[in-house]
């Protein structure tokens, strides 16, 4: 017997390991810490679940999903990702990953 269901897990298909750290958790997991923009380059700062904090630029790969990071604003990252639409069709959508400001800064409390 075999079920005609699949369960997402949320894991790369076919059991591929993630080719970088930032690969290996959700862009929820991920903590944008700040950014720097210099001349003619753009770099942010994502910090994991662990603490340890990664150098990004656009054409980072990032995310469970796919994810590479397409645009770097004064504020926040732009990831473009991969999903499963309702219909069983890969899309595409852009997810913004925040700075968000401590307690006590006036921003909002993570």
């Amino acid at each position: 017997f075999k079920t005609f269901i699949e369960v997402s897990t949320g894991k790369k298909a076919h059991g591929v390991a993630p080719v970088t750290p930032l690969q290996s958790y959700d862009l929820a997991a991920l903590r944008l810490v700040g950014i720097m923009l210099l001349p003619g380059k753009k770099v942010a700062i994502i910090e994991d679940p662990t603490g340890k904090g990664y150098h990004v630029k656009i054409g980072t790969s990032i995310g469970l999903n796919d994810g590479v990071v397409v645009e770097i604003r004064k504020d926040e990252v732009i990831v473009e990702e991969k999903y499963l639409d309702e219909t069983a069709q890969t899309r595409t959508r852009k997810v913004p990953v925040k700075i968000l400001k401590e307690e006590g800064q006036g921003g909002e409390v993570r």
